[in-house]
């Protein structure tokens, strides 16, 4: 077979000859020495060395910092990005050349953004976005101007090449680093989150990576093909080792795509479809399911939390109901606004108007801000048109990626091709942030390289200048709200985390409202919290009230700005009834309801709450019952009715009620049917309720812990030695001898209060 030829990738530095100057004379030497052409050689060091430290986003971060893992890192790549634009408007035929079909592309996607946000329904949350997120309108500018510093002024394949090494080395580092810290794994389920904060984030950067790792293994020709294999190897280790940790099963699934897109492209180009082809990859495609079932069906495997999750959607592992309930919600805001969706930093809004209570079963979360589907997601933010540009950009892209005449070889293309496949897979469970979307917009400008056919546009030196600095103030501008207000706020918050007198630290807060212009609703929840935790600590009466009074403020304030935000509304509800504005609690309840129509059952437990703190009890049992009958398989609001009835001292009513509930119910909301029986005036009723369940096998650890303590506490030794031996013989028995529980008992006897039992249970874990 013949194999083609492909043609190299020219330089930036070689795109255009120059005219040669003769030089006559030392001035003349000395004053020529400063051309275009070095003006323009220093400015591509310039920005190469901006792109590189770029890559550095995955470790800015900060632990302390009010939402650091994210705020941190954007603010840091906004001013990067800005820098290496800035360097890119200065450096020749950076606005004579013609777009290319990629540059086009992505234009178009970007007016498909700016449109919908600017028709949306909350303009200002999807420019600006929030410290949570840090996305909107702000951050896809950002990756345009990241795209167009890259691709206008693309830099020769070794540039490339050494950038890919350095983003591969920077994924290693993540792994390692995070691996060692104590603050690289999730408390609650010991997820790997390492640098980034997220596991799900984590893992699709990883993946992104691994799949360059793959591509790099096709480069550096003068290294050995042995040293290369083991670095690949290792590397491939490492960053797998990576995916493995977060327990992110659609990592696991883009990965699996991608391998077997590379070994289908490699036959299909290499060999054709033979009969030894095709049962090579039957072999791979039979391998990859035997080491899946294998994985799922040993037991001494399965003892392993993360391997059980990534081969289990069932119980708490299942995310896959509540994706499936947000994807329903998604395509029902599609259809509602067709062609230009909500907006970006919206899916609140279409989340409360189309609430599904199926969700409530599998979900510990109130709320969803995403669809986690990149792709209704961006339906439902940009509607018709931002996806039909979303998928018309990648078209341009897979045109250009297998385009005949491409300068990639056949591996290359499989491999890029392989990371794209990968990337689609994933983003079928989950939505972009900031790291994936970086590494996907950096191989959009590598594929834009050796562009160099493209014809110069004559411009005038003064017509040119007036662009330039155009751009130097439109830049200056964005800058003010994308790098200097998140630095500048994010630095005062840090300050007013260490001043102890509230009404100062209420007042810094303020000011910082005041300066975070498009993110103040993040700064005004920030003072709730604050406000809250006033409200039930031992503050003075007048701090008290100054702080509510000012975060009140503030909160309806940014509720005249979001009018229909209902999650807005409900933080609002939560800290009228704190401060007692019981009747203005009542009221912002009920508009709640209003606007969503009444099927959110949450939304009517907090109506239903109004109205206890009110003593209003047959209203409040109303509404807890209504929200009961929108989803009778959901028992919080059951709960709250007992709690109703005993705050009347009613146990006729109320015990009735709590020994209807399910185990799984009783263990999740342990502390609340304790808080309920205690309300009562029996609180040894609550022991009796955990002795009767006849599944204590489906008791946490947690619960045996609670039932120990609170029988020590109310000196019952019978049901104290009873919660600590069934807590023995369920769980202690894997890892403490009879002899140690035996001990524990004794000091019981002496006074001692049995909290070892937490240091036990934290050892069952590890």
């Amino acid at each position: 077979m013949k194999k083609k030829t492909n043609p190299q990738p020219q330089s930036a530095s070689s795109r255009t000859k120059l005219p040669q100057i003769k030089a006559t004379s030392a001035v003349h030497v000395a004053s020529s020495s400063i051309t275009s052409s070095s003006v323009g050689t220093i400015l591509v060091k310039i920005r190469f060395f901006l792109f590189l430290i770029s890559l550095a986003t995955p470790v800015i971060y900060s632990t302390n910092t009010f939402f650091g893992y994210i705020s941190e890192r954007t603010w840091y790549i906004n001013a990067v990005i800005e820098l290496m634009f800035l360097t890119a408007i200065f450096s020749p035929h950076f606005f004579t050349s013609k777009l290319s079909k990629i540059q086009l592309s992505v234009l178009l996607f970007l007016s498909s953004l700016l449109l919908a946000d600017i028709f949306g329904v909350d303009p200002i949350q999807s420019f600006f976005s929030g410290y949570s997120r840090m996305e909107g309108f702000i951050l896809y500018l950002h990756l345009a101007l990241y795209f167009f510093a890259l691709a206008r002024l693309p830099f020769s394949k070794k540039y490339w090449n050494v950038a890919f090494l350095l983003s591969v080395l920077m994924s290693i580092l993540v792994v390692i680093k995070g691996y060692f810290s104590s603050t690289g794994w999730q408390p609650v389920d010991h997820r790997f989150i390492a640098t980034i904060g997220n596991p799900s984030f984590l893992a699709g950067y990883l993946l992104l990576n691994l799949f360059l790792s793959i591509y790099l293994q096709t480069q550096f020709r003068t290294v050995s093909r042995l040293i290369k294999s083991i670095l690949g190897v290792l590397v491939f280790i490492i960053l797998l080792g990576g995916i493995y940790f977060t327990g992110t099963r659609s990592a696991i699934i883009g990965l699996a795509a991608g391998i077997i897109y590379i070994g289908f492209y490699i036959v299909w180009h290499r060999y054709s479809f033979s009969a030894y082809s095709l049962g090579r990859l039957a072999l791979l495609l039979i391998f990859l399911i035997t080491l899946f079932w294998v994985a799922r069906t040993t037991p001494f495997l399965q003892k392993s939390p993360l391997l059980y999750r990534l081969t289990h959607y069932s119980g708490v592992n299942n995310t896959l109901t509540p994706r499936l309930v947000c994807w329903k919600i998604a395509l029902k805001g599609i259809a509602e606004r067709p062609l230009l969706g909500w907006g970006q930093e919206t899916f609140s809004y279409g989340f409360a108007r189309y609430y599904d209570p199926a969700i409530l079963l599998s979900s510990d979360y109130s709320w969803y801000d995403r669809a986690h589907n990149a792709l209704l997601d961006l339906g439902f933010s940009a509607g018709v048109i931002g996806l039909f540009a979303y998928l018309f950009l990648w078209i341009t892209i897979a045109r250009r990626l297998y385009s005949p005449n491409s300068w990639l070889t056949t591996h290359e293309k499989a491999v890029i091709g392989a990371l794209f496949v990968a990337y689609f897979f994933f983003n079928l469970f989950n939505f972009d942030c900031l790291l994936t979307l970086q590494t996907i917009f950096i191989v959009f400008a590598f594929l834009d390289l050796n562009q160099s056919d493209q014809p110069l546009i004559q411009i005038k030196p003064t017509l040119l200048f007036l662009i330039r600095i155009t751009v130097v103030a439109l830049l200056t501008f964005i800058g003010i709200y994308s790098v200097y207000q998140p630095y500048h706020s994010l630095r005062l918050l840090d300050q007013q985390n260490k001043i102890t007198d509230i009404q100062q630290r209420v007042d810094a807060l303020e000011v910082i409202y005041r300066q975070a212009t498009g993110r103040q609703l993040d700064m005004a929840d920030n003072l709730v919290s604050l406000t809250l935790s006033v409200l039930q600590s031992n503050q003075p009466l007048p701090a008290k009230q100054f702080s509510y009074q000012r975060a009140t403020a503030l909160m309806e304030e940014q509720l005249a700005i979001h009018p229909a935000y209902t999650r807005l509304m409900t933080r609002l509800v939560a800290l009228y009834v704190a401060g007692g504005e019981i009747d203005k609690a009542i009221s912002l309840a009920k508009h709640i309801n209003a606007i969503e129509g009444s099927k959110r059952p949450p939304a009517l437990i907090q109506l239903g709450n109004a109205y206890l703190n009110k003593r209003d009890f047959p209203q409040a049992l109303s509404s807890f019952e209504q929200a009961h009958q929108l989803f009778p398989s959901w028992e919080e609001p059951v709960l709250y009715k007992a709690f109703t009835y005993a705050i009347q001292q009613d146990t006729t009513q109320c015990f009735p009620i709590l020994r209807t509930i399910s185990t799984q119910t009783l263990s999740n909301r342990l502390g609340f049917v304790k808080q309920i029986y205690y309300q009562s005036g029996y609180p040894r009723e609550f022991l009796t309720r955990l002795m009767a369940t006849k599944h204590k096998d489906l008791y946490p650890p947690s619960v045996y812990v609670e039932w120990a303590l609170s029988a020590f506490d109310l000196h019952d030794r019978t049901q104290t030695y009873n919660a600590i031996n069934s807590y023995y013989y369920m769980y202690l028995i894997q890892r403490f001898t009879y002899a140690e529980i035996k001990q524990l008992l004794e000091e019981t006897d002496r006074g001692i209060r049995p909290d070892r039992l937490t240091s036990m249970t934290e050892a069952l874990a590890h």
